[in-house]
């Protein structure tokens, strides 16, 4: 009897030392634990990987025990082949270490799922940008979160601990699939108030989250950070206060219904006209907006910089959802008149949008890179002064027939 009491004593002890040890798997990750690594010495993961596996596949690793930037790159490394062979699953709940190196991550197609150590403080910018993350679990201890470090993943979900002191600009944009978002209430520098993540002590919005709808309102005395509103699907305008003396780059380039931009009278930094947002003495456009009605646009005389991103989406392929097909060819923009004065046209100006035509002025002396990518262009004259054309300038505009280059780009 006292036999069989203490084997069921042990099974049951057994059961429960796997219930506590898989208590943080994601339910959906089938590479959890795949195989298993102990390291006695940071930096070796990759000749104990290649020694005790060989030429196996490596979909799921658990590693325990001290690492670093190394080896977090070699982990990166299994991933990169971008096949279903490769990396899908890194369970480092049980690895030392204190920072995950900039770009690490970045762009791994088939990397969907990581666990982090209680050790992690820092996170650095671009670390998971475009990754195919479908969880992010923030650990206690967690304090630094860099810019545009989670850009572009598939977590539904997002819980900021209490010691995360720091978050970058975009550090959690790019991401359509957010259904619910909180900060812990111990937390004093962070909190999530009508689906807006704010930092409280420098009075910024980092992210209006994609659960937002219909008109949105800037609180007063804050600012704006890159990319802030992006993506959003079902945002339709949005309204500035008197208060509001800062943006960040490319804030509204990626919000797919909007359609109207309004701001204070009583603001001196920026202005609105027409639901298209400007510096307070229109000099500069930041953004027309992507789902804004009519099919032709011209540029104030009074702007000499059409901003990163100002056009980008505007009547493509995203904007005016729900209109029929004809519906979108009467109201989406495809002309575009930019007159002499205007000297610059930012990065991603026009980035997915719809325009077929533009006229360019023989003032304009720069065009940033990808300003025309996936764009309806089907022929344009880029004006004489200008001496170079930058990367991706006319990328993915497939309907492109003619490009007539100055004297001055030969």
């Amino acid at each position: 009897m006292k036999k069989i009491l203490l084997t069921t004593f042990v099974i049951l002890c057994s059961v429960m030392t796997v219930f506590a040890q898989d208590d943080y798997k994601i339910k959906e990750d089938a590479y959890f634990n795949q195989r298993v690594i102990e390291l006695t010495k940071a930096g070796t993961l990759e000749a104990q990987v290649m020694d005790t596996f060989e030429d196996e596949d490596v979909q799921g690793i658990k590693v325990i025990g001290p690492m670093n930037d190394k080896d977090l790159r070699f982990l990166a490394k299994l991933a990169k082949g971008g096949t279903l062979r490769d990396l899908h699953s890194a369970n480092l709940h049980e690895a030392k270490f204190e920072s995950i190196p900039e770009g690490c991550f970045q762009n791994l197609t088939y990397f969907m799922y990581i666990y982090f150590p209680e050790t992690l403080k820092t996170i650095n910018d671009n670390a998971f940008k475009n990754c195919n993350l479908r969880a992010v679990v923030l650990n206690n201890g967690l304090e630094t979160i860099g810019k545009y470090t989670f850009y572009g993943t598939h977590s539904k979900s997002l819980s900021i601990p209490a010691s995360v002191k720091n978050i970058g600009d975009a550090a959690f944009g790019g991401n359509k699939d957010y259904t619910d978002v909180k900060v812990d209430a111990n937390n004093e520098n962070f909190k999530v108030e009508n689906n807006l993540l704010c930092n409280v002590k420098e009075h910024k919005v980092l992210q209006c989250f994609n659960m937002a709808e219909g008109a949105v309102e800037i609180p007063n005395g804050i600012c704006i950070g890159d990319g802030a509103f992006s993506p959003l699907k079902k945002v339709t305008s949005v309204s500035i206060p008197a208060s509001l003396k800062q943006i960040g780059s490319e804030v509204f380039s990626e919000t797919y219904a909007l359609n109207h931009i309004d701001v204070s009278a009583e603001n001196t930094t920026f202005s609105a006209v027409d639901g298209v947002l400007f510096n307070n003495n229109q000099s500069v456009l930041y953004t027309y907006p992507a789902s804004k009605n009519g099919k032709t646009y011209t540029v104030p005389s009074t702007v000499k910089q059409i901003a990163d991103g100002a056009f980008a989406q505007t009547g493509g392929q995203n904007a005016h959802e729900g209109m029929t097909s004809k519906e979108k060819k009467e109201n989406n923009l495809t002309k575009v008149v930019v007159p002499a004065g205007v000297e610059s046209i930012g990065n991603n100006a026009f980035l997915f949008s719809g325009i077929t035509s533009i006229d360019l002025p023989y003032t304009l002396k720069s065009i940033g890179s990808s300003c025309f990518y996936y764009t309806d262009l089907t022929k344009i004259t880029i004006p004489e002064g200008i001496t170079r054309l930058e990367n991706s300038t006319f990328g993915a505009c497939a309907s492109l027939e003619s490009v007539v280059l100055p004297s001055t780009c030969l």
